[in-house]
């Protein structure tokens, strides 16, 4: 598949290189510079190519979504339309100094971002975890396979994030809708923390 990345930051690197390793197409954008970006690409490896967020878009099948959390806004209007296509949103409501969260009110951190890309196939996925750590676990057999937990209301785009997870080298696990995804968002029961599947045995599998 081509996987077209929208921030070049650890986790955007990080599961870029997990997929690209995987056999698929991988472009990243978003970089306070053309010269960090060029630097991303490298640290992705396997042919991993710059682009413009709106040219990662455009050819992407799926779009791994990694801003920082306060350029959301300005990454989505740059990426031009991310109408149709299966968005994996990795990010976490951290204010820029990460020392604290940015108040959404009632809404979970998906909701608020899904709510500024209404026509895309949304899911939010790779952001429990550390870059580090899903560097250290991709890939591990047997009962210590960990788990990526995973929340939309698009069952096919689930079905498409669920087969890039694996890719990646880990366990699709599902956390239902949108609106039941506080568990997997900074003070939620699956947040931070490794999970494997005899761990969550009521969760359904992907």
């Amino acid at each position: 598949m081509r996987i077209g990345i929208i921030g070049a930051g650890a986790i955007g690197q990080t599961v870029g290189r997990l997929l690209a390793a995987g056999g698929h197409d991988v472009s990243i954008s978003w970089s306070s510079s053309d010269a960090r970006l060029r630097i991303a690409a490298e640290h992705v490896g396997f042919g991993a190519r710059t682009a413009t967020p709106a040219q990662a878009v455009s050819d992407a099948d799926a779009v791994l979504f990694a801003p920082r959390f306060e350029h959301i806004d300005a990454a989505i209007q740059a990426t031009g339309t991310l109408d149709g296509k299966v968005v994996i949103d990795t990010t976490n409501p951290y204010t820029p100094e990460r020392d604290d969260l940015v108040d959404l009110g009632t809404q979970t951190a998906a909701e608020y971002v899904s709510a500024r890309m209404p026509a895309a196939r949304y899911v939010k996925g790779f952001n429990t975890l550390t870059a580090g750590f899903l560097t250290e676990s991709a890939h591990r057999a047997g009962p210590g396979r960990v788990v990526i937990f995973l929340s939309g209301d698009d069952s096919d785009a689930k079905r498409i994030a669920g087969a890039l997870v694996r890719d990646a080298g880990f366990e699709p696990v599902d956390l239902g809708t949108v609106a039941d995804s506080a568990g997997q968002a900074p003070g939620g029961s699956y947040y931070g923390e490794e999970f494997h599947l005899a761990d969550v045995p009521t969760l359904p599998r992907i």
